[in-house]
């Protein structure tokens, strides 16, 4: 694996577990069962996320680095799409 396909991991994962974070946090006041969807979402989001990181890190600790900074970019990428905190606000 080299280094750019584990910051590609590392984004997709990031995509995937922010999202799903935004979309939970969307719809948590708007479910009967919220605190059914705020568990499930935070297990399988941590356990996709520890799974994927613990694989990386089996490739030692350059494509484990590459796949955080991979996750951290996507992070940044969706707080400006999808908005976040402003100054002024």
């Amino acid at each position: 694996m080299t280094w750019l396909a584990a910051t590609t991991t590392g984004f997709g994962l990031g995509l995937i577990s922010f999202g799903v974070l935004w979309l939970t946090v969307r719809h948590l006041l708007q479910s009967a069962q919220w605190r059914v969807l705020l568990i499930a979402s935070g297990v399988a989001r941590l356990s996709l996320v520890g799974l994927t990181f613990y694989a990386l890190s089996r490739e030692g600790p350059e494509k484990l680095l590459a796949g955080l900074a991979g996750l951290w970019l996507a992070r940044w990428c969706l707080i400006r799409r999808l908005g976040g905190w402003r100054h002024g606000r």
